[in-house]
């Protein structure tokens, strides 16, 4: 089965994300790094989801971020 990306509503919380989903008003895509922490939902791994990719952006004219110091 394939999965595709069709969201209606978005939230920050993980918190706040499960009081629906526990109530059966919707299903959620979390990072994996959550799945330990949620309660009183079921969770499944997906295997063929799709991927996101993020960027950091600033203005041309701001200074590029500096790279980490090495502590050699």
């Amino acid at each position: 089965m394939r999965l595709t990306r069709d969201v209606a509503f978005e939230v920050t919380n993980t918190q706040f994300l499960t009081r629906p989903v526990g109530r059966g008003l919707g299903v959620a895509m979390l990072p994996s790094a959550y799945v330990p922490r949620l309660g009183g939902v079921t969770t499944i791994q997906v295997t063929d989801a799709p991927a996101r990719v993020e960027y950091a952006v600033w203005p041309l004219a701001a200074a590029r971020p500096r790279r980490p110091r090495s502590s050699a």
